[in-house]
């Protein structure tokens, strides 16, 4: 491995840090997880050989405990939700900007060299698509400005103190371990799994580039990996490359699934965007990603976990 052989996850108790902190582990590293669990409890790292912090990414002593030893970071701990954001804009400063660059300054004093950050394409949410790196960042939400601002500090780390920071910027990420997750791919199979109608906000004719997470946790595996001078100080689109309409999803986990249920059309979502889709080509050239999860395998796998895992409420236990 490029790096030392300990990688702080922070979020690393969550839907993509389950996948992330597997990965790593079936690589050889020794992982620490800073998480506070209440995204997603702490069920799916307690079995596996982590060193646990259980903390808020804001909780400077937990972070400094949690850097001990580490020369890599994975940072995926976030307040996630663009409603959220647009409702109380001032926490989600505190939760994914002020906590970010405290985690930051505190790497670079411990000595790390590689910080991978999970960004969004919410930066650039503005624009018409395909999102692609060149772009002006132009968020339509305080997440997305969250987001613009923390890519900002990794530029300036890189060039102030020649610190390894580089930001995948995640398109719409499904799969396993996302019982707990709001984003649409989840909402739908729960929907789904209860028989109730599955929402669709603005028509359902909006588009979204549904990326499962075996293909991100493949991306940040490679920018780990990757020498300096290719990642350092850079943004990189992290997605399928395909456009998929919220129509056209809910026809692919009726295919997989085996039957329908009904569709709830409502109005759109403040700071929603019509058109989403990420140009992958600089992921591709500079960092050798491929994504491999076709859709229809992805919503399958992604369907059995939750049928294996999840409980539907009002079910007999």
């Amino acid at each position: 491995m490029a790096l030392s052989d300990r990688c702080l996850v922070t979020g690393g108790a969550g839907f993509i840090g389950v996948g992330v902190v597997r990965a790593l582990l079936t690589r050889g590293y020794n992982v620490s997880v800073l998480d506070n669990g209440v995204a997603a409890g702490f069920g799916y790292v307690e079995q596996l050989s982590v060193r646990l912090i259980k903390a808020d990414i804001r909780d400077r002593l937990g972070v400094e405990s949690a850097l001990e030893g580490c020369r890599s970071v994975i940072h995926l701990a976030a307040q996630t939700s663009v409603p959220d954001s647009i409702g109380d804009p001032l926490e989600d400063l505190r939760s994914n900007v002020e906590a970010s660059v405290v985690l930051l300054d505190a790497a670079r004093h411990h000595g790390v060299r590689r910080f991978v950050f999970a960004s969004s394409n919410a930066v650039v949410g503005g624009h018409p698509s395909p999102m692609h790196e060149g772009l002006t960042p132009f968020p339509v939400s305080p997440y997305g400005a969250a987001k613009a601002s923390v890519e900002s500090y990794l530029r300036a780390y890189w060039q102030a103190y020649e610190f390894e920071g580089v930001a995948l910027r995640f398109a719409n990420a499904y799969g396993p371990w996302s019982v707990h997750k709001s984003s649409v791919a989840s909402a739908f199979i729960k929907a789904y799994l209860r028989d109730d109608p599955l929402l669709l906000r603005g028509g359902g004719h909006q588009t979204r580039d549904f990326v499962h997470l075996d293909d991100i946790v493949a991306a940040i595996m490679l920018s780990l990996d990757a020498p300096m001078e290719a990642v350092a100080g850079e943004v990189f689109q992290v997605g399928s490359g395909r456009e998929t309409s919220l129509l056209e999803l809910a026809d692919v986990l009726f295919a997989v699934g085996g039957g329908a249920v009904a569709l709830d059309h409502q109005a759109p979502s403040a700071g929603d965007v019509a058109r989403n889709v990420s140009d992958i080509s600089k992921a591709r050239s500079v960092l050798g990603y491929s994504p491999r999860v076709e859709l229809r395998e992805g919503m399958a796998n992604t369907l059995e976990w939750f049928r294996a895992n999840w409980q539907v409420p009002g079910s007999p236990a």
